[in-house]
C-alpha cells in the first residue's frame, strides 16, 4: 500500500522488495543522519554525478556508513525511496495501456481514482505534470483519469532526468491545455459549480463554453450555476464562468440571473461594490434586451444611487446606466444624486458620476442636478474633488450657467484665488467667461486690498498670469502697473518670479526695468 488511497500490486512494481526494516529501526536511522548533517554542516555537498565515491573525511558519518551500520543494503533502500518519490504524472486514456508496453513492465505502480478529474484541475502542479506519453485522448466521450509512478534506477534520484523533465514542464503543459479544450459538456455534469472556482477548472469551462450554440449543452450549465451564481459572481475564477454564461444565455435566463441578484437589495449592492462582481454586473447589463429586466435592475439599484457613486467598482455600473438607458429608466437614479449633491460631489468617484449624471441627462432633471451644483458653487470651488464639477459646468459654453455661477461666486474671487482648488475655478472661469464678465473679475481682485498678495502667492500668481492672458485695455494696464510696483519684491520670491517671467517670454517690459 502506498501513501495515496489506492492500491498497487508486487507484479506491477518488478522483482526488488524495500528493505524491512523496524520502526526503531528507521527512527534511529534519521536520527543518525540528522546528527550527520549538522556536525559537518561546512562539508561540501557531493555532486550529483559522484555520489557513490563520496565519502567525509570522518568515518561513520556518510549515509552510507549508516546503512552500514544497521546492515542495510543502501542501494536498496535508495531504490524503495525513489519508488515511493517520483514526481506524479496523470493520464487521460480510454483504457488504460499496460505498464508493459510503457516501460518493459518493470516499477510501474498504478492508481485509480474515480475523482481523478477534479484532483487534475485543481492541483496546478499535477496538472503541469502530465505524462505526454500516455496522453490519450480518443474519440470516446469518457476518459478515465489514471495516476502513475515510474521506477527508475536510483541514480535518477540524483541525476539529471528529472531537471529534464521539469525543463518541459511548460511545453507539456501547454499541449494538455490544448487538448483539455475539447472536454465535453457532458463529461462536467455536476462538476460546473466546482471547477469554476477553481483556477484551472474554470479556464477548461471556458474553454468548453466558447462558441458552445447548443441549447440543451447551455440549458445544462446554467442549470448548475444558476443557484451558485451569486457567489460565483464574487469569485476571482467563478466570475470569468458567469460572464461567459451571460453571452450563451437567452432572454428567459438573463431574467433569472437579474431576479437572483436583485432578490434582497443589500445582495446587489455587495456584488456591485466587489471588484470581480462589477465586471460580471456590467457584463449583464450589456446584453439586457428587455423592459422588464431594464426594471428589475433599476428598480434594486436606484435607492443605492450614493454608495455606488462613492464607490471605486460601483461607479462604473451607474455610469454603464447613464450612458446607455433613456432617462425614464434613470430617473430615479438620478432624483436620488440631485438629493444628495454635496456628499456625490466631493467624493473621488463621486466627482466623476456627477459630472456624468449632467451628460446624460435632459430636461427637468438636469436642471435640478445643475441648479443643485450652482446654488453650493462656492464650497464645491474649495473642495479638492468638487472644483472638477465646477469647472465641468463652466466647461459646458453654456452662456446662461455660466452667467449664473458668475453671479453666485461674485465677492469670493479673491479668497479663491488663494486657495489650491479655488484659484483653478477663478482660472477657469477668466477663460471661459465673456470680456466684460472676466473684466468684472479682475476688477474685483485689483480693488482688493490684499491685492499684492497674489503677486507672490503659490497658487493666486497663477490667477495673476491668466488674468494677463485674457485682460485689454485698461484693465491690462493697472494689472502691469501692479506688477510694475512690487517689481523689487516679486524677484527675490520664487512665485513672483513666474510672473516675471511670463512677462518676459512675451517681451512684456516693464518700467521697472528701464532703470535697472
Amino acid at each position: 500500500m502506498n501513501g495515496n488511497s489506492g492500491t498497487y500490486s508486487a507484479a506491477a512494481v518488478g522483482t526488488s522488495q524495500p528493505p524491512s526494516l523496524g520502526a526503531e529501526d528507521y527512527r534511529r536511522m534519521l536520527q543518525q543522519i540528522a546528527l550527520s548533517r549538522r556536525e559537518n554542516s561546512r562539508t561540501e555537498i557531493p555532486s550529483p554525478r559522484n555520489v557513490s565515491s563520496f565519502r567525509l573525511s570522518r568515518s561513520d558519518q556518510t549515509l552510507e556508513d549508516a546503512f552500514s551500520r544497521l546492515n542495510v543494503d543502501s542501494d536498496d533502500y535508495l531504490h524503495h525511496y525513489h519508488h515511493h518519490h517520483q514526481p506524479s504524472y496523470w493520464s487521460f486514456d480510454a483504457e488504460f495501456q499496460s505498464p508493459t508496453s510503457q516501460n518493459g513492465g518493470n516499477g510501474w505502480a498504478v492508481w485509480s481514482d474515480t475523482n481523478g478529474f477534479e484532483r487534475l484541475t485543481s492541483d496546478p502542479y499535477l496538472l503541469n505534470g502530465i505524462n505526454e506519453q500516455s496522453l490519450v485522448i480518443n474519440s470516446s466521450p469518457l476518459m478515465t483519469p489514471t495516476y502513475t509512478n515510474s521506477n527508475e534506477s536510483s541514480s535518477n534520484f540524483f541525476g539529471n532526468d528529472t531537471v529534464c523533465r521539469n525543463l518541459e514542464n511548460n511545453e507539456r503543459h501547454q499541449r494538455v491545455q490544448e487538448n483539455l479544450n475539447f472536454v465535453p459538456v457532458e463529461r462536467l455534469r455536476g462538476k460546473i459549480a466546482y471547477l469554476a472556482k477553481d483556477q484551472n477548472g474554470c479556464r477548461i469551462l471556458q474553454n468548453t463554453m466558447e462558441g458552445l450554440t447548443n441549447a440543451r449543452e447551455i440549458e445544462m450549465i446554467f442549470v448548475e450555476v444558476i443557484g451558485h451564481v451569486c457567489d460565483l459572481m464574487l469569485d476571482p475564477f467563478g466570475n470569468y464562468v458567469v460572464q461567459k454564461l451571460v453571452e450563451l444565455c437567452n432572454e428567459e435566463q438573463r431574467t433569472q440571473i437579474i431576479a437572483m441578484l436583485t432578490r434582497t437589495n443589500f445582495l446587489l449592492v455587495s456584488i456591485c461594490l466587489d471588484m470581480h462582481g462589477t465586471r460580471v454586473v456590467q457584463k449583464l447589463l450589456e446584453h439586457v434586451t428587455s423592459k422588464l429586466q431594464v426594471a428589475l435592475f433599476m428598480q434594486a439599484m436606484s435607492p443605492y444611487a450614493v454608495p455606488f457613486s462613492k464607490s471605486p467598482n460601483g461607479q462604473h455600473v451607474i455610469q454603464y446606466c447613464l450612458r446607455h438607458f433613456s432617462d425614464e429608466d434613470n430617473a430615479h437614479l438620478l432624483n436620488e444624486v440631485a438629493d444628495n449633491c454635496i456628499e456625490v460631489a466631493t467624493d473621488k468617484s463621486g466627482c466623476c458620476v456627477l459630472q456624468q449624471c449632467v451628460e446624460n441627462s435632459h430636461g427637468h432633471v438636469r436642471d435640478r442636478l445643475v441648479d443643485e451644483i450652482i446654488e453650493m458653487a462656492i464650497l464645491l470651488s474649495e473642495d479638492r474633488y468638487g472644483n472638477y464639477v465646477v469647472q465641468y459646468i463652466l466647461g459646458m459654453k453654456s452662456p446662461e450657467m455660466t452667467t449664473r455661477l458668475f453671479i453666485q461666486l461674485r465677492s469670493s474671487f479673491m479668497s479663491l484665488s488663494l486657495g489650491k482648488y479655488g484659484s483653478n475655478v477663478v482660472e477657469k472661469c477668466l477663460r471661459e467667461c465673456d470680456e466684460f464678465q472676466a473684466s468684472k473679475i479682475i476688477k474685483e481682485l485689483l480693488r482688493n486690498p490684499n491685492a499684492p498678495m497674489l503677486l507672490t502667492d503659490p497658487y493666486g500668481n497663477y490667477v495673476i498670469q491668466s488674468s494677463l492672458s485674457v485682460s485689454k485695455g485698461e484693465v491690462r494696464r493697472e494689472l502691469l502697473n501692479l506688477v510694475d510696483r512690487y517689481a523689487q519684491t516679486m524677484r527675490s520670491n520664487l512665485y513672483g518670479r513666474k510672473i516675471l517671467a511670463w512677462l518676459e517670454r512675451r517681451n512684456i517690459q516693464l518700467r521697472s526695468d528701464m532703470y535697472v
